[in-house]
């Protein structure tokens, strides 16, 4: 069952990489601006279709007759999440802070005292505070994340109470009719809680409707035309909603692939990056500030896009760092802080 499920480890790095290249444009020298990479944020929401269909897999079995394991849960999630995060604002900290000493000008909207205590509560991307991106900002969605770990075990135990496909179609309509009118797709500190309860019950029904033990006919042709078609969809303005109605179809395939497609998602090298994605996601920004508030000290750069490449690779480089340094040693330092051994966390 796990060896089905690799291919996803490898989904989990091309999402990233989408974000970080969307990302990457707001500090290049010489943006380039293909919608391709202006709706890389997208991505983001196939992060969070992935944690519904994951975290079923994983821990779907514990709710359905009781909610007692959900304490031994969220402290699994909380020991995830929380050691990379905790490690980034406090680099950005220092950062501020000897910037602060030595005379530097600093953005007090964006690195304010009540921003830094949202980030710590997790809380910054739940409407409770004003909403503008400060501090380490890709981790709004951590937040997000974060109240759809709290809602989990409710979740599991009540759609387990019924058949998963009428569920599905509710929520799938349900978001295609809300998504566009209510901008869902593109909320991110502003109340992103409603962004990702659909798309990570979508995660969850998913995973019900087509476990991984069910094979799908013709699944490897099916993931290059589908991958083909979000895309060339992302790339015309397709709305939002549907892309992540494609995103759903694409994460049921994966666990069906062979040959080609499974060998490639099944590398060992993409793999590790994978593993390593959430690291990426959490530290490119810091990365990219430095690395290109450094550069613009040069009067003249050459080859503009090519310092946008070396960024990235710093940035992957650094998230190898941390992964093996911070998240993997931290991970295990929470679970045992909060006595806890028995799950293991993503």
């Amino acid at each position: 069952m796990q060896t089905q499920l690799t291919g996803l480890t490898s989904l989990r790095f091309i999402a990233a990489l989408m974000v970080v290249f969307h990302h990457v444009m707001d500090f290049s020298l010489s943006p380039i601006h293909p919608e391709i990479i202006q709706r890389g944020g997208l991505a983001v929401d196939l992060f969070f279709v992935l944690s519904g269909y994951i975290l079923t897999h994983v821990y779907g079995d514990a709710f359905r007759n009781d909610l007692s394991a959900a304490y031994a849960f969220l402290s699994a999630r909380l020991a995830r999440l929380y050691p990379v995060h905790l490690f980034v604002l406090t680099v950005f900290a220092a950062l501020v802070i000897a910037s602060a000493l030595t005379g530097h000008q600093i953005n007090t909207e964006r690195y304010s005292v009540s921003g830094l205590l949202s980030h710590l509560a997790l809380v910054d991307a739940w409407g409770i505070g004003p909403a503008r991106m400060t501090w380490n900002y890709p981790a709004w969605s951590i937040s997000a994340e974060w109240a759809a770990y709290l809602a989990f075990p409710v979740l599991t135990y009540v759609t387990s109470k019924a058949r998963p496909s009428w569920q599905f179609v509710v929520v799938a309509m349900a978001w295609i009719v809300c998504c566009g009118p209510f901008h869902l797709a593109r909320r991110t500190v502003d109340f992103s809680v409603v962004r990702i309860l659909p798309e990570f019950l979508m995660g969850m029904l998913a995973y019900r409707l087509l476990p991984p033990t069910k094979k799908v006919l013709f699944a490897n042709i099916q993931i290059v035309a589908l991958s083909i078609v979000i895309f060339v969809a992302i790339s015309l303005s397709i709305p939002d909603a549907w892309i992540t109605l494609a995103f759903v179809y694409l994460i049921v395939l994966i666990p069906s692939a062979d040959r080609l497609a499974g060998s490639i998602l099944t590398n060992r090298h993409l793999i590790s990056l994978g593993e390593e994605s959430y690291s990426l996601y959490m530290v490119h920004v810091l990365i990219f500030g430095l690395f290109y508030g450094a550069l613009r000290s040069f009067r003249h750069v050459w080859a503009p896009q090519m310092f946008d490449v070396i960024a990235i690779l710093l940035a992957i480089g650094a998230a190898k760092l941390l992964y093996h340094y911070v998240e993997v040693p931290g991970r295990t330092y929470v679970r045992d802080a909060l006595a806890f051994r028995e799950w293991r966390a993503l």
